[in-house]
């Protein structure tokens, strides 16, 4: 205890050492033989002692002091191999030999969902300015990494391909009077969007028009031979009621709207990302005069596409201008376009042709693709 004592010892004249006597010195305080421990023996700092107790203070901070508190706070402390289970109400889970987490300097890391990030060893993903994935910022240029399995597809594929497409094609089809109406036709092939009309040698159900009646096919109740419809792409199911006679025929082509008028030939939904879209139309009928017809793609209905569309770089509609009777099908590409987009969008395929005579007949194909 570091205690300097010491001891006395007196000679007799016969040279026989006695006992000590006279006052104690060092760390001694009194008297001999009996001595007690001087006051100033006792220890200061972290450890503290008054006699024989001693006692020991949490400390922290620099210099040489410790810790001894159950749950201590620690100022700026400079941890080796250490091992915990949380940290900051941080869980951490061990690995079984050993890993590494790098945030370079001045960087900050943060998760604001719960992910799980997966791929191969020393792969590495590089965005451009604002890069970001599943929203609208990608970078201008640069590679698109790709994998064997990707979100919403089957393993072994990476990427999407939307269409409706319209080809002219018709059958004998039947209608049900009902909410809503099913039709039934054979083997359509036909997909979610694609505009269909109706012909008939008595009349349709109260609900559908025949002949100038445009109708489009909806995801809801669609199979291999029977659908429900729309009257607008994605729209709400059409319902019929009354009575019905004759013979209906479906067409997979619909009859253009007014002269000069803006209307919607097909239409496809995609889901958010990086789409590039395609499209064309096909317009025909004996004995029309047309002066002029136009096809876009558009993110409005009925609409031609402007510069400030959903679709960037369709650059508003492609025109074919001319006097002409369509005694056969004239064909006009829609163009393409990207589309960044945040969420579920539908895209249209629209046309527009000036004319004289009987409305034109028109269909066509919208299509999108992306890597994912």
């Amino acid at each position: 205890m570091g205690l300097d004592i010491v001891d006395t010892f007196q000679m007799d004249r016969a040279g026989v050492a006695g006992p000590p006597t006279g006052a104690a010195g060092g760390g001694l305080s009194g008297t001999y033989p009996n001595p007690t421990v001087a006051t100033n023996a006792n220890l200061t700092g972290p450890i503290t002692s008054t006699g024989n107790a001693t006692a020991v203070a949490s400390q922290t901070g620099t210099g040489t002091k410790f810790v001894m508190d159950t749950s201590p706070t620690l100022v700026t402390p400079v941890l080796g191999v250490a091992s915990a289970t949380t940290v900051n109400k941080v869980a951490l889970t061990a690995p079984t030999t050993g890993s590494t987490l790098t945030v370079a300097d001045g960087k900050t890391l943060t998760a604001s969902n719960t992910l799980t990030l997966t791929g191969t060893d020393s792969s590495s993903v590089a965005f451009g300015t604002g890069g970001t994935i599943g929203g609208v910022g990608y970078a201008a240029t640069g590679q698109v990494p790709g994998t064997a399995t990707n979100d919403s597809a089957t393993a072994g594929n990476v990427g999407e391909y939307v269409a409706a497409t319209s080809n002219n094609s018709t059958a004998t089809v039947t209608i049900t009077i009902a909410s809503p109406a099913v039709i039934s036709w054979t083997a359509h092939g036909l997909t979610a969007g694609t505009g269909i009309s109706f012909t008939t040698t008595g009349a349709l159900p109260t609900g559908l028009t025949a002949g100038t009646g445009v109708y489009f096919v909806i995801p809801t109740g669609l199979t291999a031979n029977t659908f429900e419809i729309s009257a607008t792409p994605f729209g709400a199911a059409v319902n019929t009621s009354g009575s019905q006679s004759g013979t209906h025929s479906g067409f997979s082509s619909i009859t253009a709207a007014s002269s000069g008028v803006w209307f919607n030939v097909n239409a496809i939904q995609l889901t958010a990302g990086d789409w590039d879209i395609f499209g064309a139309i096909h317009f025909g009928a004996a004995g029309t005069s047309a002066s002029s017809w136009s096809a876009s793609l558009s993110g409005t209905s009925a609409t031609v596409s402007t510069l400030s569309d959903t679709i960037s770089g369709s650059n508003g509609p492609s025109d074919v201008r001319a006097s002409a009777v369509l005694s056969s099908v004239e064909n006009l590409a829609a163009g393409r376009g990207r589309a960044l987009l945040s969420g579920t969008t539908t895209i249209y395929l629209v046309g527009s042709v000036t004319y004289t005579g009987g409305a034109p007949a028109v269909w066509g194909y919208i299509s999108a693709r992306r890597m994912r």
